[in-house]
C-alpha cells in the first residue's frame, strides 16, 4: 500500500516546497481501515505508527493525535476543521468528492513563521488534487478486489484461490509442514435449479457459503471455485489425516436443514483431498487431484469424503479410454446389438 501512495502523491507534496521556502516538510498521513501511513518525499519505508499506545516518533504526527484525539486518528477523518495550526504545524483536511476527508495534509514550516493566504490557497489546492488520486486509487484497489471475488457469495474466486494456493504451497515447503486443498461439490444441486429455480438455486448458495465460512479456522482460506462447488486451503495439518477432520465439520455443517422462501432442504456434499508434498507441489496439479478425489467421494453417495490416490488416475484414464474407444466405435458402426 505504502509504495502506491507514495508513488502517486510524493510529486503533490513536493510541489509545495518548491513554492513556499519557509516549508520544512510537506506530509501526508493516510488512514486505512487498521493502516496508518504518513508520507512524505523523502522516507524509503513506510512509517509504522501506532496511535493508541503513543509511540510515534515524530512530533508533526504527535500534534495531529493532540489535536484530533488522544485514541486513534477516526475512519474516515473527519474529525478536524478546515485548518488547524499547531505550533509550527498547520493541518489540511484532505477531501473527497463527498465531503468527507481521506486524509491530512500537514505542513511543517520555521517557528515564528506566519502562513499567507497564498500559501494556504496552494494547500487548500493541492489537498483537493490528493483527494482526487486518494479516490482513484480506491476506487482502482475496489475493482481489483471485485475481479477477485465471486459477486454471488463474495468469496474469493478460482483466480484468487489459485494465487493464494501457490503461496501457501512455497511457505509449506519451507517449513516442510503438510498442506490440505480440500474441493467441496453440492450433491445433486442441478435439480435444485431445475425444481425451483435459478433463484432459489443463488439463495441456496450464499447460505452453504456463509455457513462455510464460519466453520473454517482463521488460517484456511475459502472460494468459490465453479457454479456449486468451492474450495479450501487447510494449512498446517498437525496429522496425516487432519484433512479428513476437516472435511467431516464441513460436511456436518453442510448437512443442515435449511429453509428459503418457504422451501425447506438438507443438503449435502461430497469433498475430495489432496495434500502437499504426497500428491504434488503445483496449485494446479493439486486442485485437479483434490477435484478427482472429490468425483470418487461422489460415485460412493452424499454426504462422503474421499483422499487422493495416484490409483484415480489410473481408474480415470482407464475409463476415458473405455469412452473413447466407445464412441470411435459408434462412429465405425462396429457395435451389434443381439437381444
Amino acid at each position: 500500500m505504502y509504495t502506491t501512495l507514495k508513488r502517486a502523491t510524493a510529486p503533490l507534496l513536493s510541489t509545495i516546497g518548491q513554492f513556499w521556502p519557509d516549508c520544512a516538510s510537506a506530509r501526508l498521513l493516510v488512514r486505512r481501515g487498521r493502516h496508518t501511513c504518513l508520507i512524505d518525499t523523502s522516507a524509503d519505508a513506510e512509517r509504522p505508527l501506532t496511535l493508541r499506545s503513543r509511540v510515534i516518533d515524530d512530533v508533526a504526527v504527535g500534534a495531529v493525535v493532540s489535536v484530533a484525539s488522544a485514541d486513534a486518528l477516526p475512519e474516515p477523518l473527519h474529525a478536524l476543521g478546515p485548518i488547524v495550526d499547531v505550533g509550527p504545524l498547520t493541518i489540511c483536511p484532505v477531501p473527497t468528492g463527498s465531503g468527507t476527508n481521506l486524509a491530512l495534509l500537514l505542513l511543517s514550516h520555521r517557528p515564528q513563521t506566519s502562513v499567507t493566504d497564498a500559501v494556504l490557497m496552494l494547500m487548500r489546492g493541492v489537498a483537493q488534487t490528493l483527494g482526487v488520486v486518494l479516490e482513484t486509487l480506491d476506487s482502482a484497489e475496489g475493482q481489483s478486489a471485485a475481479s477477485l471475488h465471486d459477486g454471488l457469495t463474495h468469496l474469493p474466486n478460482r483466480a484468487l484461490f489459485t494465487a493464494r494456493l501457490t503461496d501457501e504451497i512455497g511457505g509449506a515447503l519451507r517449513s516442510s509442514a503438510r498442506l490440505g486443498v480440500l474441493t467441496i461439490d453440492l450433491d445433486g444441486f442441478s435439480a435444485i435449479n431445475t425444481q425451483h429455480g435459478r433463484t432459489i438455486g443463488d439463495r441456496v448458495l450464499q447460505k452453504i457459503a456463509a455457513r462455510l465460512h464460519h466453520a473454517v479456522r482463521r488460517s484456511d482460506f475459502l472460494a468459490r471455485l465453479s457454479d456449486d462447488e468451492f474450495g479450501l486451503i487447510a494449512p498446517t495439518l498437525t496429522e496425516p489425516f487432519g484433512g479428513a477432520h476437516v472435511a467431516q465439520r464441513l460436511l456436518k455443517v453442510i448437512n443442515q436443514p435449511l429453509e428459503v422462501d418457504g422451501i425447506s432442504l438438507v443438503p449435502s456434499a461430497s469433498v475430495g483431498i489432496s495434500i502437499t508434498p504426497l500428491d504434488g507441489v503445483d496449485a494446479q496439479q493439486l486442485l485437479l487431484n483434490s477435484h478427482t478425489a472429490m468425483h470418487r467421494a461422489k460415485m460412493r453417495g452424499a454426504n462422503q469424503f474421499e483422499y487422493f490416490t495416484p490409483q484415480m488416475n489410473a481408474d480415470a484414464m482407464e475409463r476415458l479410454e473405455m469412452e473413447s474407444r466407445l464412441r470411435l466405435a459408434l462412429d465405425k458402426h462396429e457395435l451389434l446389438l443381439h437381444y
